[in-house]
Parts: C-alpha cells; structure tokens; sequence
C-alpha cells in the first residue's frame, strides 16, 4: 500500500480518550508491519468516491482488519498524472 501515499501524507484519528493521534504515515506502515495480520475474513467496501479535477476524496469501509473495523477517508491529489493519497482519517468503531 505504500505506492498509493505521498511520502508527505499523514494519518489522523481520535484514540480512546478522545485525544487526536497520528502524525506522519510512516506511523501507519509501522503498525501493519508489527501489529497486523491478514485475515481471510477480512472485508473492504468503497463506499464513495468523489473527483474534482486534480482533487478527490473516497471513503472505504473495512471489517475484520485483525479484529477491528474501521472507516478510512482518504484524500488524494493528481500530481503528475498519479493519484497519491495525501492524508487518512479514520474511526475505529468500537465492537458490538
């Protein structure tokens, strides 16, 4: 997945305590590469997806990403003919 983001893309969500948290993406391959495992069950939805020129944002969401669920907002500029996610957000939603 590190291809898709600008080197400069950050990740932002709000922890536990209803702090912000991230920083640089860097952060976000971190964690995959430590803490993350695949899963077969694993299920991912584009939800939407939004184009204005050069500027487009996309909503997925996934279920069963080592346990948890997420909605992940990406957005994305066209530098240079390619699409590079520029920053992430994303809710953890709490299990039922």
């Amino acid at each position: 997945m590190k291809p898709a983001f600008s080197e400069r893309a950050t990740i932002f969500g709000v922890d536990d305590d209803c702090k912000l948290t991230g920083g640089p993406i860097q952060g976000l391959f971190d964690i995959i590469d430590s803490a993350f495992r695949p899963l077969p069950e694993a299920k991912a939805a584009i939800v939407h997806i939004d184009i204005v020129g050069t500027a487009a944002s996309a909503r997925i969401d996934t279920d069963d990403i080592s346990g948890f669920r997420f909605t992940d907002f990406f957005n994305l500029l066209k530098v240079e003919g390619q699409w590079r996610v520029v920053s992430k957000i994303y809710h953890t939603h709490t299990a039922a």
